[in-house]
């Protein structure tokens, strides 16, 4: 097995066995309670108030979630792998509150593109009561189904081209079958 440790902090064994349709392991998991744990260690004052979590994406042995204060509804969105925080944004905080969203809208909250062997890309954003659905289209042609859960959505891939791409095509779908499509770079939730 090889555990050397690639850009992304991620080893080549865990970008290796990445998925584009994620696995959605069960929040009371001991394998989901171990990545909460790890993504709220060195970046909260109090773990212990991050009980809820929600939109855990598995694609491989990587595991992305969110998990929250109940009481001030402050977030995490975190990215953890062999037991350990490999990435976090916070979410909804006194600096950055969450935007307002309609039922059938998304957004994105934050988007980061990796260029070469080793990195990681991804996105993550809100997404209204009414949304079903959500993939990603990258402009080298990769679609990743994104996770969708309790008003956000989420999702990472490892890029497959030498060179990074920039922006992406994301394609929801709600309740009604509606299915809307825009650039990613078109609905930055904080610009």
């Amino acid at each position: 097995t090889d555990q050397a440790q690639a850009p992304s902090g991620l080893t080549l064994t865990e970008l290796a066995d990445w998925t584009a349709v994620p696995g959605h392991p069960a929040s009371t998991s001991s394998v989901v309670r171990q990545a909460a744990a790890a993504c709220l260690t060195g970046s909260v004052r109090d773990p212990a108030a991050f009980t809820d979590i929600s939109n855990v994406d598995q694609r491989g042995s990587v595991i992305t979630l969110t998990v929250t204060d109940p009481a001030s509804r402050t977030g995490i969105w975190c990215i953890s792998a062999s037991g350990l925080n490999k990435g976090a944004m916070m979410l909804n905080t006194s600096y950055f509150p969450l935007p307002a969203i309609g039922a059938a809208a998304v957004n994105a909250m934050d988007c980061a593109f990796g260029i070469g062997p080793g990195t990681i890309s991804y996105a993550f954003g809100e997404a209204g009561s009414d949304v079903t659905g959500l993939s990603l289209k990258t402009s080298a042609g990769e679609t990743i189904t994104a996770t969708v859960q309790d008003g956000f959505w989420s999702l990472w891939w490892p890029p497959s081209g030498p060179k990074g791409h920039f922006d992406a095509t994301v394609t929801w779908t709600t309740a009604d079958g509606a299915s809307h499509t825009v650039s990613l770079s078109s609905i930055n939730a904080y610009g």
